[in-house]
């Protein structure tokens, strides 16, 4: 048992030999998070293992605030820049990449902008995180290489810290981005975003509903910097606190990046949300 269970990374298709790696969500940064913002979020951010649990002794978590619609998302972001001519979203992978490939030079980031379906991998990785849902599946190889490990033995079973080292460079590659120009070019792209997004079956929706909801997501996640206590569940792990066993599967996952890791991305998120003009809560 080498991991927290409910997020055993899914092995996702190799690329062609000799080829360039592939990175297929969000995130983020984002996601992490954005395509545009380099969620990987997200953004980011998530290998599925087994479940994670947190210490007996880690604060109480409160009861996360509900997740708001946008206010009013900041639509004019370029009024002294024409509109982009553009192109079927099937055939904006080219056009994306060489706007995308200015907002950051790390390694991470310019390996996931090589791949195949940015707008409509990055809608999706987007739309499970909104959904508390981590997207895994969709983030390829950008998983840990390195095992997850515990201390504590069998009795006493807590995350080992040394396995949040494993998400330093997704949480470096989110932070590097250039989050003025990200906002931007989000506004740029907006229209491609927004069909990817329906085409999804959110017919009536618009990206924006999504992109704030899944940030708010990663937001509402406690920073626990006290050890993080693991209870055993037959091959998986739970956190041992229960207010942290509760939060939505995207929010375990983020936790599992470790504190320095975690107020990284969020600390990003925050400038982004602040440029796009969407409504998140407050930094603690």
């Amino acid at each position: 048992m080498t991991e927290l269970g409910e997020f055993q990374f899914e092995p996702a298709p190799g690329p062609p030999q000799g080829g360039p790696p592939r990175w297929q969500y969000s995130a983020v940064v984002v996601g992490g998070l954005a395509l545009v913002v380099a969620a990987a979020v997200a953004v980011y951010l998530v290998r599925r293992g087994p479940a994670e649990p947190v210490p007996a002794e880690a604060p109480s978590v409160t009861e996360s605030a509900p997740i708001d619609e946008p206010v009013d998302a900041t639509k004019e972001l370029l009024d002294d820049v024409e509109p982009l001519d553009l192109p079927p979203l099937d055939q904006s992978d080219g056009f994306v990449r060489d706007f995308v490939a200015a907002l950051s030079a790390h390694p991470t980031f310019v390996a996931w902008i090589a791949t195949d379906d940015l707008i409509r991998t990055f809608a999706v990785i987007v739309d499970n995180m909104a959904e508390g849902q981590t997207p895994a599946r969709h983030l390829g190889n950008l998983s840990p290489r390195e095992p997850f490990m515990t201390t504590g033995g069998r009795q006493r079973p807590a995350i080992d810290p040394r396995s949040y080292a494993r998400y330093d460079v997704i949480a470096d590659a989110f932070s590097s981005l250039d989050v003025e120009g990200a906002a931007q070019l989000y506004g740029q792209l907006e229209l491609l975003l927004d069909t990817a997004y329906r085409d999804l079956g959110h017919p009536d929706a618009d990206f924006d509903t999504a992109l704030n909801r899944a940030v708010r997501r990663i937001l509402d996640t406690p920073v626990v910097d006290q050890e993080i206590a693991l209870v055993s569940r037959s091959v998986a792990f739970e956190f041992a606190d229960p207010a942290l066993q509760a939060l939505a599967p995207v929010q375990r996952q983020a936790l599992r990046m470790g504190p320095r890791n975690l107020r990284l991305v969020q600390r990003t998120l925050r400038e982004l949300a602040d440029a796009l003009g969407l409504s998140v809560p407050d930094a603690p």
